[in-house]
């Protein structure tokens, strides 16, 4: 290869590995919010939809094909949630009595890509008091220009709530 295709290869994969994550955005209750003073939470998967995808490679006249489903991906999606909050420092509680705020994880249509493998359009983490029910923070992960992993998207909204913890 030569060296100018290789430094093209290089920039593609740079745009590329940089387009497919996540973009956060993130609106405060009050911008010197701290999530630590909530520590005690409750999480809920309150929105998932898992899409069916259908992978097929053909080899002359022979075709195979895999079916995968995506409603398990949203189950797993919340499980690393749960275990990016608590490596924050976040304490989970077993009943919504016994927590200072309640967690609501929303994730949307979750399906197999062959070449990035699971991803989804969008993703949203909001905060709430238990007592009053407002809205403490509100976390929002969305396409930027390629749809973004499922771990990219676990792991973005992970960094934008630890900023504010």
């Amino acid at each position: 290869m030569r060296k100018s295709n290789i430094s093209l290869l290089f920039v593609f994969s740079i745009i590329m590995l940089n387009s497919c994550t996540a973009s956060v955005q993130q609106t405060l209750l009050t911008p010197n919010l701290r999530l630590r003073n909530y520590n005690n939470i409750v999480v809920n998967l309150a929105s998932s939809s898992g899409s069916i995808s259908l992978t097929t490679a053909t080899l002359g006249k022979v075709a195979s094909g895999q079916l995968m489903k995506g409603e398990k991906q949203a189950i797993l999606a919340l499980e690393s949630l749960q275990f990016e909050l608590m490596s924050i420092g976040f304490n989970f509680v077993p009943e919504e009595g016994q927590a200072d705020a309640l967690v609501d994880f929303y994730i949307g249509s979750i399906r197999y890509d062959p070449i990035a493998g699971w991803i989804a359009d969008q993703a949203f983490v909001k905060f709430k008091d238990r007592k009053t029910g407002q809205v403490l923070a509100f976390y929002r992960a969305k396409i930027q220009f390629i749809t973004p992993t499922v771990n990219n998207i676990i792991s973005n909204l992970s960094k934008a709530i630890r900023r504010n913890y």
